[in-house]
């Protein structure tokens, strides 16, 4: 059994309500001696002026107990809308009741006053209280209409903006079921996740439709628009197949989509029916549910009224929230693992950070429990091996708190490393407990600097490949050579070629390092006192050049380098080190004046406040990169600048800048589910046609994929799994087969952010009265029936008649009272009379 308004049951309080009169004005026979003849005919006029007014009331009361009573069986409904009165108006009300019965008790007390003092009769004060009741009744009944009911009226009216459609208990439902699919509804509550809770709920709800209901299934996830299907039983066994999908849409977008999909679906049946272009004419009640979690991940960026106004204009398509989320949630959240650098030497080390992060957040229950010791273990195993664990970190974690965990992996073998960072409990959103990263190993960069000394090819090498380090373990392999050999270098052996102060490269050096950068190779020019304009202007170099080159300068008083754009791939693996602000402290003081050429970047300038020339350009060349540094980076040149001195950070940015020409920094290894996968498979497929593939998901299931010739870079689809996966070349025939790539994919750290969505966000998403709320089956079930039929005036009608029959108990049981004192004929006693007694008498 269900009740529609289970929380009338509290009103068979009112019940013992006859009880008590009958026990409290349970006649009482009294004597009273026979009085003066005058006096009884006093009294009489008095009582009956009295009993007409009693009379009166009690027969309103009658009346009124017999039309609520008709009136709540045949359950009239009013348009959907507030009908309940606001704390404002409860307010109101009580502050008016107050009023009238302070009146009501200060005019009594003086007329009491009066009796004590003989100004006044005893029947002349019965009958005055009488008016005092009466007037008090009616004054308080005038006082409720102006301050309350009047304002309620007219905000009910104004929430009542067009009348509800007419339609029958069976009329058929056209519902839209979006389901929110994102990683948050994963959380686990008594043995279920937020999505099985939600499709338990809609199962439920659904089979309550009338017949003939046609229903569409929507979630989160990328897909196809549904369409209604009539069979039910088909769309609830759609909706059991339903699970979390790594890759969403936010729920602006799919619920916009439920109110298009209505549109164009009441179009078509109206046109097959016959109904005619009125909007009004429907054959269905039409509604959107949308089952979540509310969790504000799950939404679009705010600020956007498109959905809002798309509802206000589709004001026969229903809207439904429903609520499936934990009160109170507890989640402790891994963040996606930060590599300061996804590749590196065999023998270095990679430094690899994560955030940690704890729910609840919000201040309601922040306190609620005290701080935790939370531990991180790093795995890590060469591809294809079981993961070995390499350490743990303690942290700890207060509700609501933040911490971050940072583990040194070292490259101890060629290929990539398979990295995994790992909660070594559990909680109940399972995701975000273990992450997944990949480091490939990679051979030393091939380098060669180009200088007319030798000595300051050497100098700069010794920045890039330390002698202090062993052999193994530099990331680079530097050559130098003499500006006359340029032209004689083998470039295909090299992947970097600097051009260190060099005077005039000539022509032919120019051009070969023209198709070296157009083949995919990288350049660097650092120009000093000896660079020759036109050497670097004309010719060759003034295809592939970021600039050209005016004259060298002199600051008059020295001035600094500074970034400009901190994301540039150079300057970007600074973040982690904590910025540039050491490269940018040391002083400069002579440089070389440029033109940049269009399509060059600019991401560092000097600090010269009126011209602000540039200081380093970059520029693509073909497949290659070309950097253009206007200063020199010499140690024994002291009267250019002082960067060599910036100790650690000179040395990384040479680094950076040698890996950036490389291309080296641009290749990744670690995605997030949303991005677009782009793995690097460089002289792979050097044949003629496609190269066949198998790419391995985490699951270890595998899918062919072709790589087409010549490609430096593959595109892979759908891999969307957190975890890793690698791309590898199959065996066939005598060849083994073997590695191309591997990459690691996680999901967004926004969808740990458990933080609810407020109703004020949703108002403005939605429309403040375009959708309802509900938590529970009976709260949608009563949402429901006032969105399809309108507001159900059953209960109220009930409470007024309840309080209606309470007081024709009162008036009836006091109309026949007899006053203290009145005299009987003959002694006899006045008995008083019961519940619905006659009216007259």
């Amino acid at each position: 059994m269900s009740l529609l308004h289970p929380g009338l049951l509290a009103l068979l309080g009112l019940a013992a309500v006859p009880v008590i009169l009958h026990f409290l004005l349970k006649p009482k026979p009294k004597k009273f001696p026979f009085p003066a003849l005058r006096l009884i005919r006093d009294r009489k006029k008095s009582n009956s002026r009295r009993l007409k007014l009693r009379h009166l009331w009690l027969l309103l009361l009658r009346i009124a107990a017999i039309v609520l009573l008709v009136l709540a069986v045949v359950r009239p409904s009013l348009p959907a809308a507030n009908y309940s009165f606001t704390t404002a108006e409860w307010l109101t009300l009580a502050a008016v009741v107050v009023a009238v019965l302070i009146a009501y008790q200060v005019m009594l007390m003086r007329w009491r006053s009066q009796q004590r003092q003989g100004e006044l009769a005893r029947h002349d004060l019965l009958y005055r209280r009488t008016l005092l009741r009466a007037g008090s009744t009616i004054g308080a009944f005038l006082l409720a209409g102006l301050l309350v009911l009047w304002p309620y009226g007219r905000r009910v009216a104004a929430e009542v903006r067009a009348p509800v459609q007419a339609v029958s208990e069976d009329q058929p439902v056209a519902a839209v079921f979006v389901f929110d699919t994102s990683s948050s509804m994963g959380l686990v509550r008594a043995g279920e996740n937020r999505l099985e809770a939600a499709l338990a709920l809609a199962e439920e709800h659904a089979d309550g439709f009338p017949p003939g209901s046609k229903l569409a299934v929507m979630t989160t996830a990328p897909g196809e628009p549904p369409r209604f299907a009539t069979d039910l039983f088909g769309a609830k066994t759609r909706m059991g197949q339903l699970e979390t999908n790594p890759v969403t849409v936010p729920l602006d977008g799919r619920l916009a989509a439920a109110v298009d999909l209505h549109e164009r679906d009441r179009e078509r049946t109206a046109e097959e029916l016959g109904l005619g272009p009125d909007p009004d004419a429907d054959a269905y009640v039409r509604a959107v549910y949308v089952f979540t979690d509310l969790a504000r991940s799950a939404w679009g960026p705010g600020g956007r009224v498109e959905l809002a106004n798309k509802l206000a204009a589709r004001e026969r398509v229903q809207a439904f929230l429903v609520d499936v989320g934990a009160e109170g949630p507890e989640n402790v959240a891994l963040g996606v693992p930060r590599p300061t650098r996804q590749s590196g030497p065999v023998g270095g080390t990679v430094t690899v950070r994560a955030t940690l992060s704890r729910a609840p957040a919000t201040a309601e229950n922040a306190g609620a429990r005290g701080s935790d010791a939370v531990e991180v273990e790093l795995r890590t195993a060469a591809l294809g091996d079981e993961p070995v664990a390499r350490g743990r970190q303690t942290v700890t974690l207060p509700p609501g708190g933040g911490a971050e965990v940072s583990f040194s992996v070292p490259i101890a073998v060629a290929g990539a490393i398979e990295g995994e960072l790992a909660l070594t409990g559990s909680d109940p959103l399972a995701f975000d407990d273990r992450r997944s990263f990949t480091i490939r190993a990679e051979p030393p960069l091939r380098v060669a600097v180009v200088s007319d000394r030798l000595t300051d090819a050497r100098a700069f090498g010794e920045a890039l490949a330390p002698s202090l380090l062993p052999e193994d373990r530099r990331p680079a392999v530097v050559t130098t050579v003499r500006t006359g050999d340029l032209s004689r270098l083998e470039t295909a052996k090299f992947d970097v070629i600097y051009l260190l102060n060099a005077n005039a490269p000539g022509e032919a050096g120019m051009a070969k390092l023209g198709a070296f950068a157009q083949a995919g190779g990288g350049v660097g020019i650092v120009l000093g006192a000896n660079a020759d304009v036109l050497a670097y202007n004309a010719g060759p170099a003034a295809e592939w050049m970021p600039a050209d080159l005016v004259t060298p300068l002199g600051f008059g008083v020295p001035e600094r380098m500074i970034v400009v754009d901190p994301n540039d791939p150079i300057f970007a693996p600074f973040d982690p080190l904590g910025g540039t602000g050491v490269l940018e402290s040391r002083d400069v003081r002579r440089y070389f004046v440029v033109e940049p050429k269009e399509g060059a970047a600019v991401p560092a300038v000097f600090t010269d406040p009126q011209t602000r020339p540039p200081a380093l350009m970059s520029r693509e060349a073909g497949a290659g990169h070309v950097a253009l540094f206007t200063t020199a980076l010499i140690v024994d040149r002291a009267d250019w600048n002082d960067l060599p001195d910036a100790g650690w950070s000179y040395l990384a940015f040479v680094k950076f800048l040698t890996r950036h020409l490389s291309g080296r920094s641009e290749q990744r290894y670690n995605f997030l589910a949303a991005d677009t996968l782009v793995v690097p498979v460089s002289g792979t497929n050097t044949e003629g046609e496609d190269l066949p593939a198998v790419l391995r998901r985490p699951d270890l299931s595998q899918t062919r994929v072709s790589i087409p010739a010549g490609v430096d870079e593959l595109a892979v689809t759908g891999a969307d799994a957190p975890g890793h996966y690698s791309l590898a070349l199959p065996p066939t025939g005598d060849a083994p087969g073997g590695l191309l790539g591997a990459f690691s994919v996680n999901l967004p750290e926004p969808e740990s952010d458990l933080t609810v969505i407020t109703t004020d966000e949703l108002d403005a998403r939605l429309g403040e009265d375009r959708y309802t709320l509900s938590r529970t089956a009976e709260e949608l079930d009563l949402t429901t029936v006032r969105g399809r039929l309108g507001e159900e005036m059953f209960p109220y009608l009930l409470a007024l008649l309840v309080a209606v029959f309470v007081g024709e108990l009162i008036v009836g049981n006091r109309f026949y009272e007899s006053e203290q004192g009145a005299p009987a004929s003959g002694g006899a006693t006045a008995p008083r009379a019961t519940g619905f007694a006659p009216s007259g008498g």
